[in-house]
């Protein structure tokens, strides 16, 4: 009932290369539909007077789509749709057979009650009632005052609540996948320059439950250009080196980026030294890429934005490579990269691996990290228990049964005998989540020297803190609540709350790791930090990549 014709309107100046792309795409998928580009020649005689008293193109091309539909009948699309799925797919879907109704889209994401419904997908059988409707109403209004979306949206929407019989109306997702903004613009690009499939865009919107949407809408109208890409921090293409053409995404935000102490543009620099074709976005909702990459780097990966990225990176077969501060040393200036996690998380933090021999040079970048001398643990010292504190959404904390300061100087106070008070070191992030931690342990200066703190200790207490590692370094027995890489290599007592008390009183005793497996355990956490000069090297992330692919070859 819907005659096989597609109508487009451009006025102005030539048409864009986006344009002309999309409406070539409009043929492919339906070939046997006839395809039109109108100018002012189709406007309707009634409306010239409206359309001469109007100098913006949005209602000059309202005019134009009304005139075309009530001359031709058939589907009108605005050029900035990218279509996903053949028209014939729509019809059927929202029952367009029957003969009368106008089809309209509902709009994604639309605060405004009066713009609900869009004019730039419209499709009008042979026998069309809304359409005279529309003529009707626009030709009540008094010429020149329509403003921009007066005869779009804000005539349909009024029409529509008031005559909801005249219309079909889409379902938002499935024309309006993405709101205003840059997201809409990189799947885009994923889809016609990063060769990402049509089925990817049912993993991008989940709300049409894994189905295509029939379009896809750019937000571009009237425009001789797509819209900026703002979360673009930068793009390479392809160069010599082992691992040309691969492309890798790299995800930071506008601050990380631009701070040189962060390793984000040396990780670049490196991987396009070995001839990858990198692209660097800002973190937001899937898709981030304009070019599907097979290789994703990026900070922390256990919190959104980067959890979700991660997460269907990852389902998709992508290789992700998650990044950390460093352990030992300049923490900010060296970082941990692996393809399996952060912390306990990585792939290397099994006590298998951990209680093995450390990687060849380990020794040497221990030294290179840790210049001072590694003081051998030593269990009968004298002073107090020393907590050292985390701030409370670390995410460390994520496997812990202890998250506040308080609740570890509680437990802590209470397994240790009386008259005995611990000293309870802030995290220099966190001294306003130490609480009622006061009423159990004298509460230390979290910006004070390290060094002091631990030279009056008898034993340091944590959840899975960094610190933990300093005190190992510095000869401190450690104890430890959460699945913490120190006690995965045997260097830190596990303790919990059912055996606190035993646990406590072996710390008291003396209890403390071997020597030689701890200096081990140390060298092991200095041969996987690395530094920014390595990461612009390219060797390090060549390894590295190469490690998660065969990974992922693996399977779980």
């Amino acid at each position: 009932m819907i005659p096989p014709i597609v109508h487009f309107v451009w006025v102005g100046s030539a048409l864009p290369d986006w344009a002309d792309r999309n409406i070539r795409e409009f043929r492919r998928l339906n070939p046997a539909y006839q395809v039109r580009v109108h100018g002012e020649d189709v406007l309707l005689p009634e409306y010239r007077q409206h359309y001469d008293a109007e100098r913006s193109v949005g209602p000059r091309s309202d005019l134009l789509r009304y005139s075309a539909l009530e001359r031709f009948k058939g589907w009108y699309w605005d050029t900035d749709f990218w279509p996903l799925r053949p028209l014939d797919d729509i019809e059927r879907a929202f029952g367009l057979a029957d003969g009368r109704r106008l089809f309209v889209a509902r709009q994604r994401g639309q605060h405004n009650a009066a713009l609900r419904i869009s004019n730039g997908v419209l499709a009008a059988p042979q026998t069309c009632p809304a359409l005279a409707e529309i003529k009707r109403r626009i030709l009540a209004m008094r010429p020149g005052t329509a403003g921009w979306a007066r005869f779009g949206p804000v005539l349909l929407t009024s029409l529509f609540d008031e005559r909801p019989g005249l219309f079909a109306a889409g379902t938002a997702s499935f024309f309006f996948p993405f709101g205003i903004g840059g997201q809409a613009v990189t799947a885009y690009r994923s889809m016609v320059e990063g060769g990402a499939s049509r089925q990817s865009a049912a993993d991008w919107t989940p709300d049409t439950a894994g189905q295509v949407p029939f379009a896809l809408h750019l937000w571009a109208a009237g425009k001789d250009r797509l819209p900026p890409e703002p979360d673009l921090l930068r793009r390479t293409t392809s160069g010599a080196g082992p691992l040309r053409g691969l492309p890798v995404g790299v995800v930071a935000t506008q601050t990380q980026w631009a701070d040189t102490t962060q390793p984000f543009q040396a990780v670049a620099a490196g991987l396009e030294r070995l001839g990858c074709r990198v692209e660097v976005r800002v973190p937001g909702p899937w898709p981030v890429f304009a070019h599907d990459p097979q290789v994703i780097v990026l900070w922390n990966g256990r919190r959104s934005p980067y959890r979700e990225i991660a997460g269907m990176s990852e389902a998709a077969g992508r290789v992700v490579l998650r990044m950390e501060h460093g352990f030992l040393g300049d923490r900010r200036a060296n970082v941990q990269i692996d393809h399996a996690g952060i912390l306990h998380w990585a792939s290397w933090a099994t006590p298998e691996v951990l209680q093995g021999p450390a990687p060849a040079g380990a020794s040497d970048r221990l030294r290179a990290v840790w210049p001072d001398r590694l003081v051998p643990p030593a269990g009968r010292r004298s002073g107090y228990p020393l907590i050292l504190a985390q701030v409370p959404h670390d995410t460390q904390l994520q496997d812990a049964a202890i998250c506040l300061p308080r609740d570890l100087a509680r437990e802590i106070a209470g397994a240790v005998p009386g008259g005995m008070r611990p000293a309870l070191r802030p995290h220099p992030k966190g001294r306003n989540w130490i609480g009622q931690a006061r009423k159990y342990a004298t509460i230390l200066d979290g910006d004070g020297d390290f060094a002091e703190a631990v030279a009056g200790a008898r034993f340091a207490v944590t959840v899975n803190s960094n610190a933990a590692n300093l005190c190992l370094a510095m000869g401190l027995p450690v104890a430890c609540f959460g699945p913490a890489l120190p006690v995965r290599a045997g260097v830190a007592r596990l303790c919990e709350r059912g055996t606190l008390w035993r646990d406590m009183d072996a710390m008291l005793r003396g209890w403390c790791p071997d020597p030689n497996r701890t200096a081990n355990y140390l060298r092991h956490l200095a041969a996987r930090q690395y530094g920014q000069d390595e990461l612009r090297s390219g060797g390090v992330l060549a390894r590295l990549i190469r490690e998660g692919q065969a990974a992922r070859r693996r399977g779980p």
